[in-house]
């Protein structure tokens, strides 16, 4: 594991989490904080999801986009999204990951500390991510992301937003 560094122990002690509660992501070189956590940190920060929407889904595609609305005690409002398509997640449960992924970015980022730290949910999309980046594509070219458009949808499931599927 890395050296827990300030940053991280500011985190835990802020919110009364443990160690156990975070774990470093070597390739992604950032820490992730569990979804039990992000559970704690939303009771601790008086955080009101007001909205849970899906905005996309198609389980014959296995992907689904959630829009979440969250509220602070202090009155800020974040409007965010959670997507899970198989490429970004491997289990059975796109709607689920979907729903997880917007709830703990909302969480993240009325905590203020979205792009310090990741939720685990995030963690694997992140790795596969910088793995296709990384890696060329059938013309040996080196991709910049999984999807052409600017909505950061793959291909697939903008054609059918696009078409009213």
């Amino acid at each position: 594991m890395a050296e827990v560094t300030a940053e991280v122990r500011d985190l835990l002690k802020k919110h009364n989490l443990t160690k156990d509660d975070v774990w470093f992501m070597k390739q992604a070189k950032k820490w992730a904080v569990k979804h039990k956590a992000m559970e704690k940190i939303q009771v601790r920060e008086k955080m009101v999801i007001v909205d849970l929407e899906i905005v996309f889904v198609d389980l014959t595609l296995n992907a689904c986009v959630v829009k979440c609305t969250a509220v602070n005690s202090k009155g800020i409002k974040v409007i965010t999204f959670g997507e899970c398509t198989p490429k970004n997640n491997h289990n059975a449960y796109p709607v689920a990951m979907a729903e997880k992924r917007a709830l703990d970015r909302a969480i993240l980022k009325l905590a203020g500390i979205h792009g310090d730290f990741y939720s685990e949910d995030e963690m694997d999309l992140r790795k596969q991510q910088e793995e296709r980046k990384n890696s060329p594509n059938k013309n040996g070219a080196k991709n910049n992301g999984d999807a052409p458009g600017a909505s950061g949808l793959p291909q697939a499931i903008q054609e059918r937003m696009n078409n009213g599927n």
